[in-house]
């Protein structure tokens, strides 16, 4: 077992690693783990202006903050609380914290991606990127355009 600095204690069990969170127990999984699950719900609890950062976010993911978690603003009640749901944000903190939450809310099962975004990255795996859109071309209007004179 191993202390994180966020108060963390981590055992590993099988596949994934057990975690304990202010009481609320709950798994985290490696980015390879997490990328073998098939139609588990995916919250990303970064902030939306993070998921146009490099790092990108994963296809099918919804994006609701931890501040909306951590408040119980009502995110809960559009999913399926016995379908098993994956948090992931930027380093593995905040979804830990989302999971937890998740547990004391009654999801059966709740999980943490493991090093976040930054290891799924490390570990080569599919993102998906915000695309920039081009900028808008000024509309000419017709006082812009002139007349031309005869």
């Amino acid at each position: 077992m191993r202390k994180t600095t966020l108060g963390l204690a981590i055992l590993a069990i099988g596949a994934a690693a057990s975690v304990a969170l202010a009481g609320a127990e709950f798994k985290a999984l490696s980015p390879d783990q997490a990328s073998q699950r098939q139609g588990w719900t995916i919250v990303d609890v970064r902030e939306p202006s993070e998921l146009a950062e490099e790092l990108g976010y994963i296809e099918g993911a919804v994006n609701i903050s931890l501040g909306r978690i951590l408040l119980g603003q009502g995110w809960e009640a559009d999913l399926d609380k016995s379908k098993p749901i994956l948090f992931v944000c930027r380093t593995g903190a905040r979804s830990a914290r989302a999971a937890a939450k998740a547990v004391e809310m009654g999801f059966t099962e709740a999980y943490s991606l493991d090093g976040g975004m930054v290891n799924w990255n490390a570990a080569g795996l599919k993102v998906q990127r915000v695309r920039s859109e081009e900028p808008a071309k000024p509309k000419l209007k017709l006082e812009m355009v002139g007349v031309p004179c005869a």
